[in-house]
């Protein structure tokens, strides 16, 4: 059987997705963290629940968003069974993130017992991208380790992706200019490589000079007048 497929499950109600569960899973995203989020990881035409339980089966850690929101409705607690179940198949290991967001240790006792006794992250004391650095120690040491904390906030904070996109540009735009200042040496027709650029005199009593280019497909110009086609020109001369 293949290992998982993902670092991270991420267990939600829908009505908490725009204020904190959507920024939390991008920050994830952006510190390199693979999050299956339903809106990362569905796509047109796939079974929600068979997706979902794709997700639950395949992730290392399931990542629980408790809200009331989340403990009045039906299928985040469906999603949170099924992390027990393979918590407890795995021989106790601790694979359930607990996050509460805007209940109280009260309210997560009367709807899990077990979940109120483990370690939590409050969204009351954190951020998402907070709480997406304090889940990455865990869920990805090895990235934890690798960067410096303030480079690991410019990623959460997506402000380094920002960066490599401005500097992807930049170097778009130089090789635009590049490529345009190549074709002053490329025939225009078929992109042949220039041969040949000089003054050469003229019997004309009113210019002493005219710019020759000439082409390796055969194109020739005079001061920028065609002098001879090119060759690979649909209307070349038989």
């Amino acid at each position: 059987m293949s290992g998982p497929q993902h670092d991270a499950f991420v267990s939600h109600a829908s009505e908490d997705k725009d204020a904190f569960v959507r920024p939390l899973a991008t920050s994830l995203q952006n510190l390199g963290v693979d999050v299956w989020f339903d809106e990362f990881s569905l796509r047109v035409g796939d079974s929600l629940s068979q997706s979902i339980d794709r997700g639950l089966a395949g992730s290392r850690y399931g990542i629980v968003v408790i809200s009331p929101a989340f403990m009045s409705k039906p299928w985040p607690q469906r999603e949170l069974r099924g992390l027990v179940a393979k918590e407890m198949a795995g021989g106790g290991h601790k694979l359930i993130l607990p996050i509460w967001h805007g209940v109280t240790r009260a309210q997560v006792l009367e709807f899990s017992p077990p979940l109120a006794d483990a370690v939590a992250l409050d969204t009351r004391d954190l951020s998402a991208e907070q709480i997406a650095l304090r889940l990455l120690e865990v869920v990805r040491p090895d990235i934890y380790k690798r960067h410096p904390l303030a480079d690991l906030r410019r990623m959460a904070s997506g402000e380094a992706m920002e960066e490599l996109r401005d500097e992807i540009e930049e170097t778009r735009l130089q090789l635009d200019g590049v490529q345009e200042k190549l074709s002053e040496f490329q025939c225009p027709k078929c992109g042949s490589n220039l041969e040949l650029r000089a003054q050469v005199p003229v019997e004309d009593p009113n210019t002493d000079s005219v710019l020759l280019e000439r082409f390796e497909c055969g194109f020739e110009t005079e001061d920028g007048h065609m002098r001879r086609p090119c060759r690979f020109q649909a209307d070349y001369p038989n």
